[in-house]
C-alpha cells in the first residue's frame, strides 16, 4: 500500500510511524516521595511500564514492595542512608517472586525489619527474609540490608545479582527460621532454567556481610549466623 503513496507522502508518513513507534518505547522516572503524584514506593511501581526508573526521594517508607514482574530500576535519590524502607516485620520489605530478570534492579534504600519468623503458609516453609527472591534473577546492589527477621537476602531456587551491598544484623532470637536462621544470604536450591543473566544459581560479589545472629536452636544441627548459607 505504501508503494502507491505520493513519495513525499510515503516519506512522512513512514517518519510519523517511526516517531510514534519511538514514543511507545519511551523510558520514564517515576518519582515518588512527599509532595509528588506517588508517595509510596509499591504506587510507583504499579504505574511504572518496562524501562522505567522509579526515583525515591529520601525519608522512611513504611511498606512491603512488590516488583510483580515488572523489568524496572527503583533507586534513590539520596542514597540508602537517608531512603529506608520498612517492612515493619510483618513480611519481606522486598519481593521479587514473578519472573523478574536482571533488569529488575533495586540499589540505593536502607532495606530494614523484613521477614518473618515461624511457619508461613503463603510459602509452605519455616521462615522468610528481609528480600525474598523466588523463582527469579533480579539485581539487588549497593543497598545496607540490615535487622532481617531470619534472612537478610533469601533466594528460593533463583539466580540474583546480590552485588556491593552491606548485610548485617539478621535475627533469629528463638530458632524459627529452619536451617541458617539468622543468615545474611540463604540459598535454597539454583534456579533451574536459563536466564537472562545465563546463570543457575545466585551471583554473590563484593557484599560485606557482617554481625548476624545465631541463637544456637536453629534446624539442621544449629547451623545459624552464617554470612552464606546454601542449602541443596
Amino acid at each position: 500500500m505504501l508503494s502507491k503513496l505520493h513519495p513525499t507522502l510515503r516519506s512522512a508518513l513512514i517518519g510519523t510511524l517511526s516517531l510514534l513507534a519511538t514514543a511507545s518505547l519511551a523510558q520514564t522516572t517515576i518519582h515518588v516521595g512527599p509532595g509528588q503524584t506517588y508517595t509510596t514506593i509499591q504506587s510507583g511501581i504499579d504505574a511504572s511500564n518496562t524501562g522505567d526508573t522509579v526515583l525515591v526521594a529520601p525519608g522512611t517508607y513504611n511498606e512491603n514492595i512488590n516488583f510483580n514482574g515488572k523489568a524496572i530500576t527503583v533507586t534513590s535519590s539520596g542514597g540508602a542512608a537517608s531512603t529506608i524502607i520498612d517492612g515493619g516485620s510483618t513480611g519481606p520489605a522486598v519481593t521479587f517472586k514473578t519472573g523478574e530478570t536482571s533488569a529488575s534492579t533495586i540499589s540505593g534504600f536502607t532495606i530494614q525489619h523484613g521477614g518473618e519468623f515461624g511457619w508461613v503458609p503463603a510459602i509452605a516453609a519455616y521462615g522468610i527474609g528481609n528480600i525474598y527472591v523466588a523463582y527469579s534473577a533480579p539485581t539487588i546492589i549497593n543497598n545496607t540490608i540490615t535487622l532481617g527477621n531470619c534472612w537478610g537476602i533469601e533466594s528460593w531456587y533463583s539466580a540474583p545479582l546480590i552485588q556491593n551491598n552491606t548485610i548485617s544484623a539478621t535475627q533469629d532470637p528463638n530458632g524459627n527460621c529452619s536451617f541458617g536462621g539468622g543468615a545474611a544470604i540463604i540459598v535454597w536450591g539454583g534456579f533451574n532454567g536459563y536466564n537472562s543473566q545465563g546463570l543457575n544459581s545466585p551471583l554473590i560479589l563484593g557484599n560485606t556481610i557482617e554481625n548476624n545472629v545465631e541463637s544456637g536452636l536453629e534446624g539442621a544441627g544449629g547451623n545459624g549466623g552464617a554470612g552464606i548459607a546454601v542449602w541443596g
